[in-house]
């Protein structure tokens, strides 16, 4: 991955080595979220679980009769199809009747019964939350007209599955194959970013994408003013490393917030650590 930062200091483009994917259909990825997971100053990391845009589909697959308290229910079954099966964290749906949850979970599809006492078209509901985290919510719509009491059943499906996704988190927008990154995903209210480190990392299929970058909006001026008032001071050589930190692999995101720690208390960017709630300018939560 790497990141860039505008020169106004409101946006960070993330370029990930592999493309965010969005379209992960069944048997194609073993997790049910892709998540960045955002860090300032080497403090506590913010995660934010991105959307996995499922191609949904469904069928009437069973119909019959079933006991539930001693009443005799009819009921239809209905496959879903195109879900990773391995990432549903939980499942809500309408069922007619009883309101009783009857789920099959087969190694690739979701098989949900639904009771029914009549003809009248019924306009059916799934909602699959996903992800340990952070829980995103899709939803597929449809309705299902019965045509006969029998066994089998008569189905007619009235209109295909309309899926409903979660949007991005706040402050993410995709655009082709960048992530950019505003303020507000670091649940920042500001509107442009402290100057600090800015870890970033976009995990898909439990694989990491990592980069830091240094953010320098008034860092350079400050340090000019500082070298001015104290000619024997080092300061200048170290600001001048952590510029030069980006470009150099051999420096871990560690160093570079030692580096910026150091910095940062000779310029009064805050007081203690960097992590502290009460910091000022260092871009922390």
């Amino acid at each position: 991955m790497t990141l860039t930062v505008n020169s106004d200091c409101t946006q960070i483009t993330a370029t990930p080595v592999a493309p965010y994917v969005t379209n992960l259909t069944n048997g194609v990825s073993s997790v049910a979220c892709s998540y960045l997971e955002l860090q300032v100053n080497c403090c506590t990391p913010v995660q934010l679980c991105l959307r996995t845009l499922y191609v949904f589909d469904y069928s009437v697959t069973g119909c019959g009769t079933e006991v539930v308290d001693t009443v005799t229910y009819n009921y239809f079954d209905v496959t879903y199809t195109g879900i990773d099966v391995a990432g549903v964290k939980e499942i809500e749906y309408n069922d007619f009747i009883n309101m009783t949850t009857v789920i099959e979970v087969s190694p690739s599809d979701l098989v949900v019964r639904y009771h029914y006492a009549s003809k009248t078209p019924l306009n059916i509901t799934l909602k699959i939350r996903t992800c340990d985290d952070v829980c995103l919510e899709y939803e597929v719509q449809g309705i299902i007209e019965i045509t006969d009491y029998g066994v089998p059943c008569g189905v007619v499906i009235d209109s295909g599955p309309t899926s409903v996704y979660p949007a991005l988190p706040t402050g993410v927008v995709v655009s082709g194959s960048d992530l950019l990154i505003s303020p507000t995903a670091f649940s920042s209210s500001a509107t442009t970013f402290g100057d600090g480190i800015y870890s970033i990392s976009m995990v898909q299929n439990n694989i990491p994408d990592t980069d830091s970058t240094f953010v320098d909006c008034t860092v350079e001026c400050n340090v000019t003013d500082y070298i001015a008032s104290n000619l024997c001071s080092n300061l200048y050589s170290l600001y001048k490393a952590l510029i030069y930190a980006d470009s150099c692999s051999t420096i871990t995101v560690e160093q570079k917030c030692a580096l910026w720690e150091y910095i940062g208390r000779e310029l009064d960017y805050f007081e203690g650590s960097p992590c502290d709630s009460g910091a000022a300018n260092c871009g922390c939560n």
